[in-house]
């Protein structure tokens, strides 16, 4: 791939950080009107105690109700006044509470998210109204339009079975129907601290300035960092839940990998553009040039597939996903994506490589272009691994992977390695284990 001059103008990400450990991290986007800043909080439901399966979402779900300060329908005044877009969301591993404003309204965000922090509204009735949401979430987690999310619950559930990370971010209805105010507030007080913390900034703002409202609104936050979540187990498995009254079989087939700081993270960013994804509703799938979505498209073995990649701090999931109106084809599918999977440890496409990289590059160059896509990767780079790759470096690392990589990756993860296997729908065309595991490592090429 040849040299391209694109990253030339995009300003390098600056770090600061307070007294107290959190870190201030922010970009600016020249030209850019708006500017996103975010709270990240190195916390999730990893990080939960089985005693309290859901409270991480739980606190997620108050961030916004309301302080000792504002009133939710004053805050919700003060936002609309300013047309600010506010967002909260946990995750397994990290949670994030951000405000996408005007650059003028910079301070009022920073001073919103430090309030809100540190003197959310826990009573009852907010607890109560949030409770009826998450239980209703819960309820519909798992219907026919949820599918697609609920096999990736099931997959992470059989994956990294008996620890923490196999756990739900929304709990189980037995727990959410108990978390009360004291847990919401044990947890926060416990994981909502300093070191745990990165103020990601990105778009129209200053660094310094950014800093001086980072001590004036989060420089009193505790100092402590005792918590470290147990090590993620890898169990190759699978897991089915057959109802043959769904329309669609959901499967999500995947190997374990490394974690956001792996080496590998790169050949596997790749893996995942030449691989790519489809669904029915694109005409254009039969031409693809992906050795996984040309036959499933030709052939109509599947209503969408795509190759997912999902990482965390120390383990990771790649693989391929699928939606099916035929159950029946089930083997002769899953054959083709073990077998294109396998076939990259013996050969890969140079072209398609080169095509796989300008992808890849593509999507990652995306994220410096928009505040909320870009506060969004440093605020994660910074808390996976204390700092934000330029891009720089990112476009190196893209165009250092060659042929070799990608057979080596593949050998190290696909070639006969323990799979896990999730599936829900009907799913009595899904084979045995011990039949998918026996073609990991069978050559037919």
């Amino acid at each position: 791939m040849g040299r391209r001059h694109f990253s030339a103008g995009f300003p390098k990400t600056e770090i600061t950080q307070l007294s107290n450990g959190l870190r201030v991290a922010s970009q600016t986007i020249p030209n850019s009107a708006a500017a996103t800043v975010g709270l990240w909080i190195d916390t999730g439901s990893r990080y939960e105690a089985a005693a309290d399966s859901g409270v991480a979402n739980f606190a997620e779900h108050l961030f916004f109700g309301g302080t000792a300060k504002r009133s939710q329908k004053n805050l919700e005044a003060e936002r609309g006044d300013r047309g600010a877009i506010l967002n909260a969301c946990a995750s397994r591993e990290q949670t994030v509470f951000s405000a996408r404003t005007l650059e003028k309204d910079v301070p009022w965000a920073v001073e919103l998210l430090g309030e809100s922090l540190q003197n959310t509204n826990f009573s009852a009735e907010s607890i109560d109204r949030e409770r009826t949401s998450i239980l209703r979430a819960l309820e519909d987690s798992e219907t026919r339009g949820c599918l697609q999310g609920a096999v990736f619950e099931r997959l992470h559930q059989t994956a990294f079975r008996g620890s923490p990370l196999s756990r739900s971010v929304l709990g189980s209805a037995e727990h959410v129907e108990k978390i009360n105010a004291e847990q919401i507030q044990k947890y926060t007080s416990t994981h909502y601290t300093a070191p745990r913390i990165v103020l990601a900034g990105a778009g129209a703002l200053n660094h310094q300035q950014l800093v001086q409202l980072a001590e004036k609104h989060l420089g009193s936050l505790a100092k402590s960092d005792a918590v470290a979540p147990e090590p993620a187990h890898y169990v190759g498995s699978s897991i089915t839940v057959r109802d043959d009254d769904y329309e669609e079989l959901h499967l999500a087939y995947g190997f374990k990998t490394g974690g956001w700081s792996d080496p590998d993270h790169f050949p596997l960013l790749v893996i995942q553009s030449y691989l790519g994804s489809w669904d029915a509703s694109c005409q254009q799938g039969v031409f693809s040039s992906s050795p996984l979505v040309s036959r499933i498209a030709e052939h109509s073995l599947a209503t969408r597939v795509s190759t997912f990649n999902k990482q965390y701090s120390d383990a990771g999931l790649f693989g391929v996903y699928f939606a099916s109106h035929q159950p029946t084809w089930t083997g002769p599918l899953m054959e083709h994506i073990q077998d294109t999977l396998s076939y990259l440890a013996i050969h890969v496409d140079p072209n398609l490589l080169e095509q796989a990289k300008l992808h890849a590059l593509k999507t990652v160059l995306s994220n410096y272009g928009s505040s909320c896509a870009l506060s969004c990767d440093i605020g994660r780079q910074v808390l996976s691994h204390g700092r934000h790759l330029d891009i720089r470096e990112v476009r190196a690392r893209i165009e250092a992977v060659d042929e070799d990589a990608i057979r080596d990756v593949a050998n190290k993860y696909f070639w006969d390695q323990d799979f896990a296997l999730a599936a829900i729908g009907p799913t009595y065309g899904v084979q045995d284990y011990p039949v998918l595991r026996s073609r990991t490592f069978l050559s037919r090429f």
